[in-house]
């Protein structure tokens, strides 16, 4: 059976908790068990298909108020936050859900049509896409026999 056991700090660096808070955590980790000490970088997968850029990021929980999305200069930027649930009375036995503001910058190729980005919001997954102009389209040029 789990014996869960509240976190709670301690003075006393021999306590059981202390020691197993210790031999839990890795040696390259932080001691600082805080939510604030964790940053929030929503993973993203960039790939194109039919002539088009595509972004998709992971970003589970959040709404479409939640999310801003920025094309300026040729950057993509899409940020948000996530709000700590804020409910009293809960006392947390482990907590590694990651909370805050985010922010992910990307360079656009200036082969990009920035006026038609396109964003989608479905199931905790934010799809942006945006087309080729059509000057930056791979032509094909017909042979002529004389």
């Amino acid at each position: 059976m789990l014996n869960l056991v509240p976190v709670r700090r301690t003075s006393n660096v021999f306590s059981p908790a202390s020691l197993d808070r210790f031999f839990d955590a890795p040696f390259f980790r932080s001691f600082d068990d805080t939510v604030d000490s964790q940053r929030w970088n929503p993973a993203v997968e960039v790939f194109e298909s039919e002539g088009e850029l595509n972004f998709s990021i992971e970003v589970p929980g959040l709404d479409k108020e939640d999310l801003k999305i920025d094309v300026e200069n040729g950057i993509l930027t899409i940020s948000g936050e996530k709000k700590v649930d804020s409910e009293d009375g809960k006392e947390y036995f482990r907590r590694e859900r990651f909370y805050g503001t985010f922010a992910r910058t990307f360079r656009l190729p200036n082969s990009m049509d920035t006026d038609k980005v396109s964003a989608n919001l479905t199931n905790g997954v934010l799809k942006i896409s945006m087309p080729r102009k059509e000057e930056a389209k791979p032509k094909q040029i017909e042979v002529k026999v004389s």
